[in-house]
């Protein structure tokens, strides 16, 4: 095993070096993700959203926060002064050290925000992991200063406007996810003609996951840390992604809830708690790894697109956004496209990227995705089939249509005669 971390670690350090951050992706899904070096991961997170450490201006933190133009200070201190009890039981801080602490965070919360953006009750929570991983010195509150912008401008862009409207119908599409890992359960949660049941398919029971990266419902460090691995290396719907492996994860458990009489309430507290019900980084490993796999096989627009017919009314706010996997969180008006490959200073060799098994350049103004294999031969084959097929009836019907009634009596025994016609 030890070899093989060592080799993980050189190939995170090749990768930093390179800006490649396809590799980057693929590791942060390796088991244990970033691994334990705190540095390493922080160093990794900016890449991932775009922060270059070694060319970060000279800041003072301290002055940022207090020349910061945003009018929820007031909000931000009552939020914080109520976060870091769990980090500071886990590690046995004292009060000193943990409101020392807090007056760090409270410096990163509101130097990250302007006059342009609003800051939410949740993001604070964002904030703490940051600068958990990046320290808690004036280093380390520099650079969660400046991953906390990233997030902020992009991937949190939703959640940093006046109001969660956006964010509200994103969350829509949660019930699609569900129903596409497992229709059964899918079915059983979801009832569109159940008005007891109109409040599950309102998924506000998974506002904090979204809004907060999971910070908010997982305590566990070493669970949360790799699950921001995870979060970071996909495109920003991806929370949605993993609330819907989440799910699943606990079907069992939610099915047994909702066969009770009267179940719908107590339904909406099951799957709110979930999170919290999930212990443990190899859970959440194959948690990651179910939500990877439904991202590859059934982006946003396939899923609204497959959706039971059931749910297809109330999933049409969805279906005017889901455009392209980016739909969760927008960019700045004056930022760079959202989750963009490499900084203005990156060489001009971009990174790669996997493709049916292949690598290829990408451009520098092409957006990072997580790649969603494209079976080629399947599709030219199909292609094929259907014009040859159209060939057939066409000649048909100038030839007296006598091949036309061929393939309209018969057409398994028409297609088997044309293959055996041509392989011969």
């Amino acid at each position: 095993m030890l070899p093989r971390i060592k080799s993980t670690m050189s190939e995170m350090e090749q990768a930093l070096a390179t800006r490649d951050l396809a590799v980057l992706q693929d590791l942060a899904f390796q088991p244990g993700g970033f691994g334990q070096d705190d540095g390493l991961r922080l160093r990794c997170w900016g890449a991932l959203v775009g922060v270059d450490f070694e060319s970060l201006p000279p800041l003072d933190v301290a002055t940022a926060a207090e020349t910061s133009s945003h009018g929820d200070r007031s909000t931000v201190a009552k939020d914080v002064n109520r976060s870091l009890w769990a980090a500071g039981e886990r590690r046995g801080w004292s009060e000193k050290v943990r409101n020392k602490r807090r007056r760090a965070l409270a410096r990163v919360v509101n130097a990250t925000f302007d006059s342009s953006q609003h800051y939410y009750q949740g993001f604070h929570d964002v904030a703490a992991v940051v600068l958990d991983v990046a320290g808690f010195d004036p280093s380390g509150e520099r650079r969660a200063l400046a991953i906390c912008r990233a997030l902020a401008r992009r991937r949190l862009a939703d959640a940093c406007k006046r109001d969660f409207s956006d964010v509200s119908i994103a969350l829509k599409l949660l019930p699609a996810l569900v129903h596409a890992l497992d229709g059964e359960l899918g079915r059983l949660l979801f009832r569109p003609d159940d008005l007891d049941y109109a409040l599950l398919l309102e998924p506000l029971w998974a506002l904090s996951w979204a809004v907060t990266l999971f910070a908010h419902n997982v305590d566990d460090r070493a669970s949360l840390v790799v699950l921001w691995d995870r979060l970071l290396a996909a495109p920003p719907c991806f929370p949605l992604y993993v609330g819907a492996a989440l799910v699943v994860h606990h079907r069992e458990s939610l099915i047994a809830t909702a066969t009770e009489d009267d179940a719908a309430p107590f339904l909406h507290g099951a799957l709110s708690k979930l999170p919290g019900l999930t212990s443990g980084p190899a859970a959440w490993d194959a948690i990651a790894t179910s939500a990877r796999r439904l991202l590859a096989t059934t982006p946003p627009a396939r899923a609204v697109a497959r959706a039971p017919r059931r749910l297809r009314p109330y999933l049409a706010p969805v279906r005017d956004v889901v455009r392209t996997p980016y739909f969760f969180g927008r960019a700045a008006p004056d930022g760079p496209t959202l989750l963009s490959a490499a900084p203005a200073s990156a060489p001009a060799a971009a990174p790669s990227r996997r493709r049916n098994g292949r690598r290829r350049r990408r451009r520098d103004d092409q957006p990072l995705v997580v790649v969603v294999p494209v079976r080629r031969r399947v599709v030219v084959a199909r292609r094929f089939s259907v014009a040859v097929a159209l060939a057939a009836i066409l000649g048909g019907l100038v030839t007296e249509n006598a091949l036309l009634r061929a393939f309209l009596e018969d057409p398994t025994t028409w297609w088997r005669a044309l293959v055996q016609n041509l392989l011969t």
